[in-house]
């Protein structure tokens, strides 16, 4: 369908294709470096929530790559580097400070000397670079609206959600970050339940759904109103619209973060979650790898099967203590023995996502797999007017 450059490399993609996808397609795992140590960082959640992917896109510093849609011409580069995100000269800093180092206690005295250092260590950390301001850039439209409920998040709960207001007669708004309603089922083989509600969005005429739009914050409402207001972002024929959204009841249903494994050398890429390899295996058509440890809890064997049949092998699987490769996964320590591999892919619970939960004020209570919104059994949680519809997972 086109292409882009990544670090001055031609980069061909797919329809659909996020840079991400496109990049791990061609055998692209490295994508940036860590901001103290400089280490190869690459995709890891697969759905924007870990920053193990940002990259610099035509200026724009930290877009995560496994979100961003794959645009002809685009001018991608990684981060934090100097040379190139696969062979960074800067990753001589994790060679020498391999038990790490303290910028802030080494070096200390002289003061001139203790100057110069820190000016080094700004100059060889940090995220990416900020764009120039450029005085022909024009602000964001503002837009403003009333909705009896608005509903964050269009995964299995959220969709329930949102059909179940509308059903009952509510105008309803449904919003999602994705570019489709429906969650992971849009890639999962066992959610076909989900498949089957985002396709019957449609049929209700109170209900409006909009996609790739983020709400980004919940901030309290005007004295005498019933809750806070939303804030989200949208694509807009000019660039992004910002909508400041106000609602009798706002239903939080923003699912969960994938949980980072616990084992040495845990970030080399090659090192996904199992929902981040089954999205790119799923909605992009792309093998997360060819020899696949699979860390944490056994998977299911209807999914065993169908990495099988796409001819990605799973090698082993069990818990992992320790990954080993130079710039990405070659090997991983299963149950003592080391197995060779080109990804493992980790099976962990999840943590809720209590973001706009914590910036709306809810109190939050210990869940199965960390933090999440205490609530009553109709959902309300602490702050009046906002709800939760996470499902313990």
């Amino acid at each position: 369908m086109g292409s882009f450059t990544f670090d001055g490399h031609r980069v061909p993609f797919e329809e659909g294709d996020t840079l991400g996808a496109a990049l791990h397609r061609k055998g692209v795992k490295v994508l940036s470096r860590s901001l103290k140590y400089h280490r190869p960082r690459g995709l890891y959640c697969n759905q924007g929530s870990c920053g193990s992917c940002l990259v610099d896109v035509d200026g724009v510093p930290n877009t995560p790559a496994c979100m961003a849609a794959c645009r002809d011409g685009a001018k991608v580069l990684s981060q934090n580097r100097l040379g190139s995100a696969r062979h960074d000269l800067f990753g001589v800093t994790d060679k020498v400070f391999w038990e790490g180092f303290e910028p802030h206690k080494f070096m200390t005295r002289p003061r001139a000397l203790n100057t110069l250092f820190l000016k080094a260590v700004r100059f060889m950390s940090g995220l990416g670079r900020a764009p120039r301001p450029d005085a022909h850039l024009e602000g964001p439209r503002r837009h403003t609206l009333t909705v009896d409920e608005l509903v964050v998040g269009a995964g299995r709960s959220g969709l329930r959600r949102a059909i179940a207001a509308a059903e009952a007669g509510a105008n309803v708004l449904l919003v999602d970050e994705a570019r489709q309603p429906g969650g992971s089922s849009r890639w999962h083989p066992l959610e076909a339940t989900t498949k089957t509600l985002a396709a019957s969005l449609g049929k209700h005429a109170t209900l409006t759904v909009w996609t790739g739009a983020v709400c980004f914050g919940l901030y309290p409402g005007a004295e005498g109103s019933t809750g806070p207001l939303a804030a989200i972002q949208r694509p807009g024929p000019g660039g992004p619209d910002l909508w400041e959204v106000s609602a009798r009841r706002i239903t939080l249903a923003t699912g969960h973060h994938d949980a980072w494994p616990l084992f040495a050398n845990n970030d080399l890429p090659g090192v996904l979650s199992l929902k981040g390899a089954l999205r790119l295996l799923g909605e992009h058509g792309v093998r997360p790898g060819w020899r696949v440890v699979v860390h944490g809890a056994r998977v299911e064997p209807a999914i065993t099967a169908w990495f099988q049949n796409a001819g990605v092998q799973v090698v082993a699987q069990g818990p992992v203590t320790e990954a080993r490769g130079g710039v990405q996964v070659e090997a991983a320590k299963v149950n003592g023995d080391w197995v060779g591999c080109d990804a493992i892919l980790c099976n962990l619970p999840p943590t809720p996502r209590v973001e706009l939960f914590q910036q709306a004020g809810c109190k939050l209570d210990w869940m199965r797999g960390g933090l999440g919104p205490a609530s009553a059994r109709d959902g309300a949680t602490s702050v009046p007017g906002v709800y939760s519809a996470l499902e313990v997972a």
